[in-house]
């Protein structure tokens, strides 16, 4: 699905940091002075005169909202002499227009180091943000990277007001450019328009078993039965997908097992008070009706909930969670990932964690508390055993023992 960038409108101070960005970057941004806040080494520091939090307002979107971008210094006085690892130096919070919010805790070492290490950065947080180097920019007259922060943001999920705030910490924090990612705004859900795909042409899909294709069209509708306006319109929008899905097999081959398909399917949404609810059941009754024509495809389905965990491991992702995003029912999809894998889809969460925490102990000096709790394990009793049973050793040993030379 194609998307958009706005450019949000950041409150910026007459003077402060100043950037000039280098022509061929993949943003539209515009640099200039940019907002800088709270920090520095001692309380008689300049920059403790700086503000501690800043407001950026996000107007109403063409789409669903799908990333945020934040372009700036992250961060400033927040070296080995500053800040240990694992410091909290910021909160990021997106609220949407009922103030329900989601919360992006900044930890040195994940989400900002030390910005006068102008080696470029390249790195995924496993919490749904990464952290790329753009630049470099003057900051009294020293030389700083200026990175790109990016928070996915859920499924569903509609900004209205970003809030940074500072937390006291050395670290100060600098914005050039804030941005929101959304998909473009669509017309009718069952023709195409512009890169989305009509409904006419699931016969096409169907007969060349084209799963991605049949995916991107699956999710171009479940988005539209989302945001309908009310639950008989969602239900009307989901019974008419699964006729044109019914129509276009019975194309391919008749079967009597089909005939009353329809009309069951419409019974059983019928029944249901929720959104949330019709959309989960007519992703199960999808499944249901193309499990055999793309039998052979579930490799792609796992490929990209592989590359989505490699993104997310840090969060708590459960199965069911990962089948929505998927666009198939959650007993689909276990079963495809174990067939795949080899191990249910939890065990593989795990151990992407430990292979994530057993990289990050060897190439950082951070606690193997901080480790712990940066890769998804909110206990450090639970990392430490899974630790042993994985690879022999306690977390310690590596710090202790030959293999860290070694490695």
């Amino acid at each position: 699905m194609a998307s958009v960038l706005r450019r949000l409108d950041l409150r910026r101070p007459y003077v402060g940091p100043v950037w000039t960005p280098p022509a061929g970057l993949d943003l539209p941004v515009v640099g200039g002075v940019g907002w800088q806040s709270n920090g520095g080494l001692s309380k008689r520091h300049p920059a403790r005169a700086l503000p501690l939090s800043i407001e950026v307002p996000v107007p109403l979107l063409e789409g669903p909202a799908t990333q945020l971008h934040l372009v700036g210094v992250f961060a400033l006085h927040c070296g080995e002499k500053a800040e240990v690892a694992g410091t909290l130096g910021g909160l990021l919070e997106v609220l949407d227009a009922d103030n329900r919010s989601l919360r992006v805790n900044l930890v040195n070492g994940r989400h900002y180091s030390d910005a006068t290490e102008v080696a470029a950065i390249e790195r995924v947080t496993g919490d749904g943000t990464s952290l790329q180097t753009l630049s470099t920019a003057l900051v009294d007259d020293v030389k700083v990277r200026v990175d790109r922060l990016t928070i996915d943001l859920p499924n569903g999920f509609v900004p209205r007001k970003i809030v940074f705030r500072d937390l006291g910490s050395p670290a100060s924090f600098v914005l050039f450019d804030v941005f929101v990612a959304c998909a473009e705004a669509k017309g009718c859900p069952m023709r195409g328009h512009g890169a989305d795909i009509g409904l006419g042409e699931i016969g096409s899909m169907l007969r060349l078993r084209d799963r991605p294709r049949f995916e991107s069209t699956l999710s171009q509708v479940i988005d539209a039965v989302r945001s309908a306006p009310s639950l008989e319109e969602a239900k009307a929008l989901s019974v008419t997908f699964l006729g044109v899905v019914l129509a276009a097999l019975f194309e391919l081959s008749s079967s009597h097992e089909r005939h009353g398909f329809l009309l069951q399917a419409t019974r059983s949404l019928d029944s249901l008070t929720m959104q949330e609810a019709v959309i989960h059941r007519s992703l199960e009754l999808v499944d249901s009706l193309v499990e055999e024509v793309f039998q052979d495809t579930g490799d792609i389905l796992v490929d990209r909930a592989v590359a989505l965990v490699e993104r997310n491991f840090a969060r708590e992702i459960l199965d069911d969670e990962m089948a929505r995003m998927l666009g198939v029912s959650t007993s689909h999809f276990r079963f495809l990932f174990r067939q795949r894998t080899g191990q249910p889809f939890h065990r593989y969460l795990i151990a992407v964690r430990l292979e994530k925490a057993h990289e990050s102990i060897l190439q950082t000096d951070a606690t193997i508390l901080s480790v712990a709790n940066s890769v998804g394990f909110s206990s450090s009793a639970h990392f430490s055993r899974a630790f042993l049973k994985r690879f022999g050793y306690a977390p310690s040993a590596l710090r202790t023992g030959p293999r860290r030379k070694q490695a």
